[in-house]
Order: C-alpha cells, then sequence, then structure tokens
C-alpha cells in the first residue's frame, strides 16, 4: 500500500516539472519559425561571450552571424503579411536544413536572425554563412492569382567574430554593424565580416 501511495504522488511531480520545461521552452520559442525568440538570445548572447572567454584555449572560433530578409517589407506591401509569414518560414526551414550542431538561431525580431556558433577557422565560418545565404537565394515567392508574378528571396550577412572578454552589447554591435554594411554595398550576394 505504501508502494503504490508514493508512486502517486511522485507522478504528479513529474508531470508539473514536464509543463514547466514546455511552458519555459514555448515561452523561449518563436512560434512562426520554432528558432529561439529575443528574450532567449538577450539571455544567451550573456552566456555564449563569458563561455568563450572562459575557455582555456583558443582551439575553436565563435561567431555571432546576424542576418535578414532584403526588402522584407515589398512581401509584405505586394503580397500580404500572410505571404510575408511565408517567406519567414521557407527562410527558416533552409536555415535548419543547414545548421550545424554546435549553432542556435535565434529569430531576433521581425526578419531578422542571429545565429551563434563555434566554427575551426574563419573559411569555415564564411563558408557557412555563405551556404546558408546561396541556400536561400534558390526561395522564391509568388502570388495565388499571378503564378507569372514570382519575387526572389534574398538575405543579407553580417558575421562577427567574438574575442576573449568582449562584453555581449559590443559583439552584437559588431554583427549588426557588419550586417549594415553587408546591405550598403548590394545586399542580395553580401555578406560582411569584422
Amino acid at each position: 500500500a505504501i508502494d503504490s501511495s508514493v508512486k502517486r504522488s511522485t507522478q504528479p511531480r513529474i508531470s508539473l516539472k514536464e509543463a514547466l520545461n514546455l511552458s519555459k521552452e514555448a515561452a523561449d520559442t518563436d512560434p512562426l519559425t520554432g528558432f529561439y525568440n529575443r528574450g532567449k538570445f538577450d539571455s544567451d548572447i550573456n552566456d555564449f561571450c563569458r563561455e568563450y572567454s572562459e575557455q582555456t584555449t583558443e582551439s575553436s572560433l565563435a561567431a555571432l552571424i546576424m542576418f535578414d530578409i532584403d526588402h522584407f517589407k515589398r512581401f509584405n506591401d505586394d503580397f500580404g503579411h500572410q505571404k510575408g509569414d511565408e517567406v519567414i518560414k521557407l527562410v527558416a526551414k533552409k536555415v535548419k536544413e543547414n545548421l550545424t550542431d554546435k549553432a542556435k538561431v535565434y529569430r531576433y525580431g521581425g526578419e531578422e536572425f542571429c545565429i551563434t556558433a563555434y566554427f575551426e577557422t574563419i573559411n569555415d565560418l564564411v563558408a557557412f554563412a555563405e551556404c546558408i545565404r546561396q541556400e536561400i537565394a534558390k526561395l522564391a515567392i509568388r502570388k495565388k492569382q499571378d503564378v507569372n508574378n514570382k519575387r526572389a528571396i534574398s538575405a543579407s550577412f553580417g558575421l562577427a567574430m567574438l574575442r576573449p572578454f568582449t562584453k555581449s552589447s559590443v559583439l552584437v554591435e559588431r554583427a549588426d554593424r557588419a550586417l549594415y554594411i553587408a546591405k550598403t554595398h548590394g545586399r542580395k550576394d553580401r555578406k560582411s565580416v569584422v
């Protein structure tokens, strides 16, 4: 009789713990993309910088990749907000298909995304971002009523390498500046590294 009452009393706690974990996960996740959201990014970026600074060796390169969908407002204006959401979902799918296990993706806001990741070399970092950029460039969206009215999707990328003891705000500012440089130099096939 005691065994069954112990089992019954621990079972609700497990369910409550699972419910809390699910609730936390839902609170940290962007519902449109399935990526982590801005609140989770703000929390994680501090840990990312701190953990990299605490490493005893610099055997890997840590980086923040910031990218956004070029001319996104035009998708919403010309095709409607539902198609705009579809563009975001298509981009998210391409990003997921090309992720490494050492990367975390966040929807930073609107059509802007961030990836924190570790790489062996700067060439690996650039190749990773370029691969995602090229995959996104293969995407296009069209109006339901006019199949000939198709618009290509592209994204610009800003890459910032993390240096030991860099504050998270400085890293984000550098990635944002790199993204701005990429956008001012032609968007579509541009990325900038700082």
